[in-house]
């Protein structure tokens, strides 16, 4: 017996886009699971996504991600940059404080790292929300940058 949350979207590599909607569009088939996942695109120096990771699941309203983890497969795929995707299965794409403190740390470890967290994008039946498009991921970029010098 096959079990299936949803269907998995086919995602041909590599693939360019020019905002968030794209992304979303993309990967809005992830809107219909029941559980959180959260999903990580890979990009090279011309900002194309060279791979897509399906990094976790979690449940209906949690997900516990690493960021080892997440950085390790980032520098395996050699990017240079990446998005980090997640779902609300409950429908509302709105950032919860976890979302916001878990893209702080993302952009954080990034910095650290050399890799440019563009965007984190929550995708719901009812839309998407984007970081980047809301100037969370500069800010958050412009933080570290002054809690690193203040130090």
């Amino acid at each position: 017996m096959n079990i299936r949350i949803f269907e998995v979207p086919d995602i041909r590599l590599p693939f360019s886009f020019s905002d968030s909607k794209q992304i979303y569009h993309r990967l809005r088939e992830y809107a219909k699971a029941d559980r959180e996942m959260f999903i990580l695109l890979f990009l090279d120096a011309k900002n194309q996504v060279i791979d897509v990771e399906f990094h976790s699941i979690g449940d209906v309203n949690t997900n516990h991600i690493y960021m080892r983890q997440v950085f390790r497969s980032a520098l395996l795929n050699n990017a240079l940059s990446m998005i980090c995707v997640h779902n609300h299965p409950g429908g509302s794409p709105s950032p919860s404080p976890n979302d916001k403190a878990l893209t702080r740390r993302l952009v954080r470890c990034g910095e650290l790292l050399d890799i440019d967290v563009m965007d984190h994008i929550i995708i719901s039946k009812d839309g998407y929300y984007s970081f980047e498009d809301k100037g969370l991921i500069m800010q958050y970029k412009l933080e570290n940058r002054t809690n690193f010098f203040d130090k």
